[in-house]
C-alpha cells in the first residue's frame, strides 16, 4: 500500500488560535467518488460503522453538480473515471477554493500519478484494495485536520475583521510597531513626523478595539502567522492586493 503524507497538519499553524466551538459542532461528511458501486456500498457500511455520514457519487460529474466548496470533511477519489479522473476532479476542487482534504486511491499504484496528486496537496495517496483499518484511521486523520483548519480559518476571520478597517500606512505602522519601535523610530522609519505616527497609532489602536500595544502586536503576530504560511489558494482575497 502506497501512503504518502502532505504538509497539512496542526504543527504548521503553533501560533494561531483557532476556534474550538466550531471545530466541535461543524458535522464532517465522507466524500466518494467510484464508479465501483460495490466499493462505494463497503466504504459507505464501514464508516456507518463509526457514525461517519458518507455520500458516494458514482462519478465526477455527478459529485461536482452537487458539490458546495464550504462543505466539510474528507474526499476520497478513484484515480482512473471517465471524463474526469480523480486527479482532474482534485485539481478542480482546489479552483474551487475547497478547504477539504482529498485522498485519492488508486488500483494501478503509478508513482508519477502519487507525485501529481500529492503535489496538488493530497492528503494521502492509497493503493487498492484497500485495507479496512488503515482506511478507516486515514479518514479520521483527515476529518481531523479539515475540523483543526476550518476552526483555524474562523479564528482568522475575527482577527482580519479588526485589521481590515486599518488603512496602508496604519498597517505600515502595526507593523512597526510589532518590531517593538517607538513613535519615533518609526516616523524616522517611514519618513513621517512623530506626530503623524502617533496620530495613526491612536487610529489603529481605535480601529482594531486593541486595549494596549501589547494586544495589538499578538493580534497582528496571529494574522501574519497565517498569511506567511497558508497554502495560496486559501489566502483571504483582499489580503492579497496588499
Amino acid at each position: 500500500m502506497i501512503m504518502l503524507t502532505t504538509r497539512v497538519s496542526s504543527s504548521l499553524f503553533p501560533c494561531l488560535p483557532f476556534d474550538k466551538e466550531m471545530m466541535e459542532s461543524t458535522p464532517s461528511t465522507l466524500y466518494v467518488v467510484d464508479e465501483d458501486t460495490d466499493l462505494c456500498d463497503f466504504i459507505a457500511q464501514l464508516f456507518g460503522s463509526v457514525r461517519l455520514p458518507v455520500k458516494t457519487f458514482s462519478s465526477s460529474q455527478i459529485f461536482l453538480s452537487q458539490f458546495q466548496p464550504d462543505q466539510a470533511g474528507c474526499l476520497l477519489l478513484n484515480d482512473r473515471m471517465p471524463k474526469i479522473s480523480g486527479l482532474e476532479l482534485q485539481e478542480r476542487v482546489l479552483q474551487m477554493g475547497a478547504l477539504l482534504p482529498v485522498i485519492l486511491m488508486s488500483g494501478h499504484g503509478e508513482i508519477s500519478t502519487a507525485v501529481r496528486a500529492m503535489k496538488n496537496g493530497a492528503f494521502h495517496f492509497l493503493e487498492k484494495p484497500l485495507e479496512s483499518q488503515r482506511l478507516l484511521e486515514i479518514v479520521q486523520e483527515a476529518i481531523r485536520s479539515d475540523a483543526l483548519t476550518r476552526a483555524r480559518l474562523s479564528a482568522h476571520a475575527r482577527v482580519s475583521q479588526r485589521l481590515v478597517r486599518l488603512s496602508d500606512r496604519e498597517w505600515e505602522i502595526a507593523e512597526q510597531m510589532t518590531l517593538g519601535k517607538r513613535s519615533k523610530e518609526i516616523g524616522l522609519t517611514l519618513k513621517i513626523s512623530t506626530k503623524t505616527v502617533e496620530a495613526h497609532r491612536a487610529s489603529i489602536m481605535l480601529k482594531t478595539g486593541s486595549r494596549s500595544t501589547v494586544e495589538l502586536v499578538r493580534l497582528v503576530w496571529s494574522f501574519q502567522c497565517l498569511f506567511n504560511q497558508w497554502p495560496d489558494h486559501w489566502m483571504p482575497i483582499w489580503r492579497k492586493s496588499r
